[in-house]
């Protein structure tokens, strides 16, 4: 009971814990009124974000403008006529950072590694769907702009009334407290699951995350305790995490797990890899490796996408 305790704590605490952009953006802001009502149009070519009086957002390149419409090359919806009466105002970026802008829609993404969360919260009416190697499904969404609520499943129920038994499935809820400090992020959480319809088969996870850094580049060290069949593991499992994004589109992201088991024998699983920040989707492809290994150097794949959801 205490190998398959220690095994579970071990998968769940991989799946969902080990989880110094300091740039200030010079921005012109044209007034905030209706568009058709400004004196000044808009330069054709200029890179914009324009706000509509409904809420919605645009970012891109103006391409063409008439007594009645703005025309934008958006980053994700392709070419878009707004209407100036819809408009409530534009703001003009320079090339460089309109792509920044952009990344942004991917913040709660960012609130993850590969496998875990941060001290990083999510925003509010803000979140994301996660897909690891087709099966590992999961997603997360903002109540508040300091707490979130996620699910996720396994469904290993496809495979008919046996694989139904053992469908994994968990919820989770976590708490991003907040701090004085700009660059200092502190969260706590909990994940409660269990495996299909099997009895006594209730498993799940307590955790506290502590973020140093911005999303742009921080390094998170995260502490947690996994329980099973009623009882509370002794020992917890630490990890130590960082995210570094190289440019626009592209992030480095290691994470690592210290594990210990109740008879005090230890394991380390380190992993390393990049985060690609495509139009729509984010796709994180890495290196697993335990250590220590005989045989030489061998490492398991870690492919998955992760869609944003909701309003950023």
């Amino acid at each position: 009971m205490n190998a398959l305790k220690n095994m579970i704590c071990l998968l769940v605490f991989v799946a969902f814990t080990s989880n110094i952009w300091a740039t200030s953006t010079t921005n012109t802001t044209i007034e905030s009124q209706p568009l058709a009502a400004l004196q000044s149009p808009v330069d054709t070519g200029k890179y914009v974000v324009v706000f509509m009086i409904n809420g919605n957002e645009y970012k891109g390149k103006v391409l063409k403008e008439t007594a009645q419409t703005l025309t934008v090359e958006t980053l994700d919806l392709g070419e878009l006529e707004l209407f100036k009466d819809l408009i409530k105002r534009v703001v003009e970026v320079d090339e460089e950072n309109i792509a920044r802008l952009y990344r942004n829609n991917y913040q709660a993404i960012d609130t993850r590694y590969f496998f875990g969360t941060n001290g990083f919260s999510v925003n509010k009416n803000a979140g994301y769907y996660q897909n690891t190697w087709v099966f590992f499904n999961q997603f997360n969404y903002g109540l508040t702009d300091n707490l979130s609520v996620g699910g996720g499943v396994v469904p290993l129920f496809l495979f008919g009334e046996f694989g139904g038994e053992i469908t994994p499935f968990w919820g989770t809820v976590k708490y991003s407290i907040p701090m004085p400090y700009e660059k200092f992020h502190l969260s706590v959480g909990s994940l409660f699951g269990r495996i299909g319809t099997q009895e006594d088969s209730g498993f799940g996870l307590l955790f506290t995350q502590a973020t140093f850094g911005t999303p742009d580049a921080n390094i998170n060290l995260g502490v947690g305790y996994g329980f099973a069949g009623g009882e509370l593991a002794s020992r917890p499992t630490v990890t130590l995490s960082g995210l570094w994004k190289m440019n626009n589109n592209m992030a480095f992201i290691s994470e690592n797990y210290l594990i210990s088991s109740e008879f005090g024998d230890t394991a380390v699983i380190t992993s390393a890899g990049l985060r690609f920040y495509l139009k729509k989707v984010s796709i994180d492809a890495a290196l697993v490796r335990p250590l220590p290994t005989d045989g030489g150097f061998w490492a398991l794949p870690w492919l998955g996408i992760s869609v944003p959801l909701g309003k950023y």
